[in-house]
């Protein structure tokens, strides 16, 4: 199983305290968890019992205020049907989500993960997302973010070297949500005439893939953006070659498009 945690605070970018990323991201904190870890102390809940409520596409497992659970199930569901209809794609079971009040109740470590998840009542062997209320109340657009992973993982199943910034980058698209840190970094590029290539775009250049992608939907629409999430799934065996096959141009002619749209929106 994997376990996504929705939370801003506590990671440092590139890294995970939980001790392991998804080949896919960088950045979110991603547990795989197969069977129960065996070394490490186990995580404090409350004594309150959890309890689940359905909705179209989620089970949520929680110890939470009712407000909090109504915002989480509205959140999850706007955020669903948005991604659902930008990637053409269903995800192909219900997605348990693990919701707690405050950002000091997730866990930090594989071992408190997977004991919180037992504890819930969530099914063992299954992709889950845990969030708290608080991260939710103060950044709602984080939802549509880690939302955007799981998708990932059944469309591009197997990571592509060349675009390891893909799932950040997308995730950060369909947030909506521009941070000021990413803002002022492409900016400092523009300025600075540092743009890299589309083609060459590392882990670190989430901030440039944010603004590809915003590109992308702007120029080609929905349909260009799963265009390329597609062609990626094939595996072509350059940055390049998947430019060129997604929109029929050549990767020089892209990356002056982007920077054109960068300098005219983000600047």
């Amino acid at each position: 199983m994997r376990v996504v945690i929705a939370v801003i605070i506590g990671f440092a970018e590139g890294s995970s305290a939980l001790g392991q990323t998804s080949p896919h991201q960088r950045g979110t904190p991603v547990i795989p968890i197969n069977r129960a870890p065996a070394s490490e102390s186990v995580v404090v809940t409350r004594n309150q019992a959890w309890q689940v409520q359905a909705t179209d596409h989620f089970d949520i497992y929680h110890q939470a205020p009712q407000p909090q659970i109504d915002a989480a199930a509205l959140e999850a569901e706007r955020a669903y049907a948005r991604i659902s209809a930008n990637m053409d794609h269903e995800l192909t079971a219900r997605m348990p989500v693990i919701l707690v009040a405050n950002d000091a109740d997730l866990p930090r470590t594989a071992e408190q993960a997977y004991q919180l998840v037992a504890a819930s009542g969530a099914p063992i062997g299954a992709e889950h997302l845990l969030l708290s209320g608080e991260t939710l109340a103060q950044r709602p657009y984080w939802m549509a973010h880690e939302l955007t992973h799981p998708f990932l993982f059944e469309l591009l199943p197997a990571p592509v070297d060349f675009a390891a910034w893909v799932s950040e980058a997308l995730a950060d698209h369909h947030s909506g949500a521009w941070q000021p840190v990413a803002l002022a970094a492409v900016r400092d590029s523009l300025t600075t005439g540092r743009v890299p290539a589309v083609e060459s775009l590392a882990v670190s250049d989430r901030h440039w893939g944010h603004a590809v992608f915003d590109y992308i939907a702007s120029q080609y629409g929905t349909d260009g953006v799963r265009r390329y999430i597609e062609v990626l799934s094939r595996r072509p065996q350059s940055g390049g070659d998947a430019i060129e096959e997604a929109f029929s141009t050549s990767p020089a002619e892209f990356n002056r498009a982007v920077e054109a749209y960068a300098r005219s929106r983000l600047q």
